[in-house]
């Protein structure tokens, strides 16, 4: 448990800001309840690809191409279920017919497919737009090294193994507030409406962008750095 407790402390810290950002785009984003299993599928991402370099295997989004197509690519597609989302809601609030004219013809909502059930195609798109958010920020992630992640990571570097299981908490207690967040979006009307707003969904745009470009020229790895420098102070 000091492994969690130690990630929950580290949670405010500035170097915890690059796994936030990404994971509150992803949330407001999504634009429709639930939001939570659009937040595990990143944070289970994230936890992966953190991890994988201990496994010695190149996680490829680090670098600075891959990684921004991946974090660009990853939210345009959360982007786009969320707004198929909000095109459904606003074809509900929209009369039936004109009075005195003849019924529409049914037709499926956006991103699913006509006569099936579950999720269409948009929201599994969104759960892989996800992924790949989630991936990008796993991989480029500098974390705030405490004795308990210090342990688990020296560890992790002669037995791969375990390191992911210790990673994983450790992510878990570090993101707690997005998903929080990711919670209380779906149960307060007023936080909801706030999210899905076009405000903050252009805000998240933008971020997402800014980090995107960071990324492709070069940039992220300074940022990166800077906060971890802010964190130890």
């Amino acid at each position: 448990m000091s492994l969690l407790f130690e990630a929950v402390r580290a949670a405010f810290q500035a170097c915890s800001y690059p796994l936030h950002i990404p994971a509150l785009a992803v949330v407001a984003l999504w634009g429709v309840r639930p939001r939570l299993p659009a937040w595990a599928v990143f944070y289970a991402s994230a936890a992966v690809f953190a991890w994988i370099p201990f496994a010695e295997v190149n996680p490829v989004v680090d670098g600075r191409w891959a990684g921004a197509a991946a974090l660009a690519g990853g939210l345009f597609l959360v982007d786009r279920r969320g707004a198929a989302a909000h095109e459904t809601r606003a074809a509900g609030r929209r009369p039936a017919h004109p009075v005195g004219g003849p019924p529409p013809v049914s037709a499926p909502a956006p991103g699913r497919p006509a006569g099936r059930g579950g999720w269409g195609v948009r929201e599994a798109g969104g759960l892989a737009g996800a992924a790949l958010a989630g991936a990008f920020a796993g991989a480029v992630w500098l974390p705030c090294v405490g004795p308990e992640l210090g342990r688990v990571l020296t560890s992790a570097v002669s037995d791969p193994g375990p390191g992911l299981g210790g990673l994983a908490l450790y992510l878990l207690g570090v993101m707690w507030p997005t998903a929080a967040l990711a919670a209380a979006a779906d149960h307060l009307p007023s936080l909801r409406r706030m999210m899905e707003g076009r405000t903050a969904r252009a805000a998240f745009r933008a971020a997402g962008a800014l980090i995107a470009a960071a990324v492709a020229f070069g940039l992220y790895p300074s940022v990166l750095s800077a906060l971890a420098r802010w964190s130890s102070r």
